[in-house]
This record gives structure tokens, sequence and C-alpha cells, in this order.
């Protein structure tokens, strides 16, 4: 089924799940074509968002289209990312599981006390279409440079860039480039 969606051109959904001390790095992890960017990664435990600092989920093709955090406790829990989610954000009521789902390239959230998540799981969607891939002729309307932080600008940042490419005809791509 799964190679008569590539052959016809369809989309197909990615299931990318993040273990805290497995999949980890200092600040960011990149795994399967998505980056997770938070202010602390301890080594051996959790990814931990620390209040008031943003973690950003990014997707290097396509869109990120669901997202579920699990927390450790309710004192550490996914209540805290609420009040400056983006919209389509959810949690459970005991804290522990917390749920976004929507379709974006990037998706930023800024608790208002620490987080701790022992896994994330992230569901992204690459789109890649036969009738925009004949296309070709499509002009570049604009281009956004977004950095690991989910901050954006009209120019690069220096360091890695997750440049996001907007057409005449509606389309988007992305793609990773370091300056």
């Amino acid at each position: 089924m799964a190679a008569a969606l590539m052959a016809a051109g369809s989309c197909f959904a990615n299931e990318v799940v993040f273990e805290a001390g497995i999949d980890t790095g200092e600040t960011s992890v990149t795994k399967d074509g998505v980056t997770i960017t938070m202010s602390h990664m301890d080594r051996s435990n959790y990814y931990i968002v620390l209040a008031l600092t943003e973690m950003t989920v990014a997707a290097e093709e396509g869109v990120i289209t669901g997202i579920e955090f699990e927390c450790t406790e309710y004192s550490y829990g996914s209540s805290y990312f609420s009040q400056y989610a983006p919209e389509g954000y959810t949690y459970d009521q005991d804290g522990k599981k917390g749920y976004w789902s929507g379709s974006a390239e990037v998706v930023t959230f800024k608790p208002t006390s620490h987080v701790r998540m022992p896994k994330i799981t992230v569901n992204a969607q690459s789109v890649s279409t036969a009738v925009s891939d004949v296309k070709g002729q499509r002009q570049v309307a604009g281009i956004t440079y977004c950095d690991l932080s989910g901050h954006m600008s009209n120019s690069p940042f220096d360091g890695i860039n997750i440049v996001v490419t907007r057409y005449t005809d509606g389309t988007t791509s992305t793609s990773k480039v370091v300056k």
C-alpha cells in the first residue's frame, strides 16, 4: 500500500518517537527529518523545558501534524504549556500527557513552569504530489528563515536555518541550510 501511495505521488505520514537518554543533544536533536529544540536535554532521563523558554518542533520537509508529550508527573506536567501553546493544544486531566494537532512547519511552545518529558512523539507529513512536481514553472513568492529557537527572519541566521520557500501557486517547501 505504501509503495502504491509513493508511486502515485501521494502524501505519507511519519511517526517519530524521541526518547530522552537515547535521542539527545545539548539543546536540540534531529531524528527522521524532525528537529526538537529546547532549553535543556538531560542526557539520561528527561527532556526539560525551563519556565518561559521556548521549545520548537520543526519538520525538515512537509509539516508537523501532531505532537504528544509524556510528562513525569503533574508538578512537571504538560498543563504548563497551555498558556502560551499554539491553537490545537490540549492535555489530559492529570497533566501527564499533552497533545497538539494541526498543520505547521514549525510549532513553538513556551511553558509557564518547568516541564520534564521522558518521551515526545511527533507525527510529520511529507507532501509530494505528481501534479505539483509537473508544474515546475512556479515562482518564488517569498522566503523565510527560521533558527532552531523558532525565530523567523527574511535573512539567514548564523548557524542552522530552516528555510521556508513560499511559491505563487500557494505551495511551500522547506530545507535545512547551515550558514
